[in-house]
């Protein structure tokens, strides 16, 4: 997630401040920096007074940019003034800002604390950063209340739509996105999430209108990428690959390396994309989706032992993520290696509470098909298509680590039909589909 300059006004105040203290808060950061600094130096002053300039200051120091110093002042304004509610949201935004999460909501608490009220960005900067610690749900919750305070924060909007999306609920995404978009109509991160939305929803139409857009506003290779992907998805090859590779040219990923890779599968030119997925992990060796990616395509292929060594890389690099784990499992059978008692071990810690924890399950003995399936429900319609997607491909692949590909075949025609193309489960669900047509008949 992008992070913003989060600002917040001072309290207004009932007596007329001096004149030298004015202009310490004039809206200029170059002009309150150099009054607040003659102020400070200035002697004789009650130390409320140098409170306010250094909180004056650390804040123009903010919005330049300068967060160490800012830090500074605002650690001089709360050791003068301990109740400088204001001083605190702000150094939680210098904190923020500098990537240091949990000294920033230290300091957000702290100022909800001293103004229960609160401010709507400091629960904004909150949301941003239960995102970043992988808690949208959180996230979600701080958001609410920063709309609540401030309603038109389109900001808060395309973030909260940003957690939506990660919790697998893209129509409640989409609708967050165009609340952003209604408060600002030229807002690019909006208009490219909105695409990403979309684009998992399978509506590739809208999607390509929204990337289009952001596109034209701020070319971004991430956005090349995804669009990218969409043209993959529809079957315009020649129009992903125009822009995965700008997209390479722009910002030389692994995952628009991989991206490509996966063209190249479906069309045929396997050498082609072995390349670019080794390309990729080359690029940056400590990246788990790349080692995965190029294990999945090594696993379309049948090359299952480099499968089950790229899966075991990638989970060791990613010890709480159940995907490789899964995959490890299958490419693990499917090699022949019976791998039970380390999926046994390895599953305690990647087990999740909530999905894809009947799809480990599945594996690990303790749930029949059928169930791994009917778990796939939700509430929310869209987190039941992709959980369905996934639940079907996996049950399909299950069924081949059995030897039962009659029982397979159907879980993996519906994992290719219902879902969104942008998703690996449907390009497996493509290869493997391809595979069984290709199989010698018996």
């Amino acid at each position: 997630m992008p992070l913003i300059i989060l600002v917040f006004a001072a309290q207004a105040k009932a007596q007329t401040p001096p004149e030298d203290l004015i202009r310490c808060a004039d809206v200029s950061a170059d002009t309150s920096i150099a009054a607040c600094t003659a102020l400070i130096a200035s002697t004789g002053q009650p130390e409320d007074t140098l409170a306010k300039a250094y909180t004056y200051r650390g804040f123009s120091y903010l919005k330049k940019v300068q967060y160490d110093r800012a830090i500074e002042d605002f650690n001089q304004a709360i050791r003068l003034d301990p109740e400088n509610a204001w001083a605190f949201a702000n150094r939680g935004n210098a904190y923020f800002n500098t990537r240091q999460p949990e000294r920033a909501l230290q300091d957000y608490d702290q100022a909800l604390k001293l103004n229960p009220a609160g401010y709507a960005t400091l629960f904004y900067g909150r949301g941003a950063i239960y995102s970043g610690m992988g808690d949208p749900e959180r996230a979600i919750a701080e958001f609410d209340q920063a709309i609540r305070l401030q309603p038109e924060f389109p900001e808060a909007f395309n973030n909260r739509g940003i957690a939506w999306f990660d919790t697998g609920q893209y129509s409640r995404a989409i609708d967050d996105y165009g609340q952003a978009l209604h408060f600002r109509p030229d807002y690019p991160s909006a208009l490219h999430n909105r695409a990403n939305a979309y684009a998992a929803k399978g509506q590739y139409d809208p999607a390509l209108e929204d990337y289009n857009k952001a596109i034209g506003l701020q070319p971004l290779p991430t956005a090349l990428r995804n669009r990218g992907n969409v043209y993959r998805a529809k079957g315009e090859y020649e129009k992903a690959l125009e822009d995965l590779n700008a997209a390479i040219r722009s910002a030389a990923s692994p995952a628009a390396l991989a991206d490509r890779g996966d063209i190249y599968l479906e069309l045929g030119q396997n050498a082609r994309a072995l390349e670019d997925f080794t390309a990729a992990v080359r690029a940056q060796a400590d990246d788990p989706d790349a080692l995965q990616s190029k294990a999945r395509a090594e696993f379309y292929l049948g090359q299952w032992n480099d499968a089950v060594t790229d899966f075991q890389k990638s989970l060791s690099l990613d010890a709480s993520n159940p995907y490789p784990l899964i995959w490890l499992h299958l490419a693990s059978a499917r090699a022949g290696k019976d791998d039970a008692s380390a999926l046994q071990h390895q599953a305690l810690a990647v087990h999740p509470e909530g999905w894809p924890a009947p799809i480990v399950d599945l594996l690990l003995g303790n749930l029949k098909p059928a169930y791994a399936i009917a778990f796939a429900s939700d509430p929310d319609p869209d987190k039941t298509t992709s959980q369905r997607c996934e639940a079907e491909f996996y049950v399909g692949e299950y069924m081949l680590t059995q030897r039962n590909t009659e029982a397979a075949l159907p879980h993996l025609q519906e994992a290719h039909r219902i879902c969104s193309g942008i998703f690996a489960e449907s390009l497996a669900a493509k290869m493997e589909l391809r595979r069984m047509e290709d199989a010698p008949k018996k």
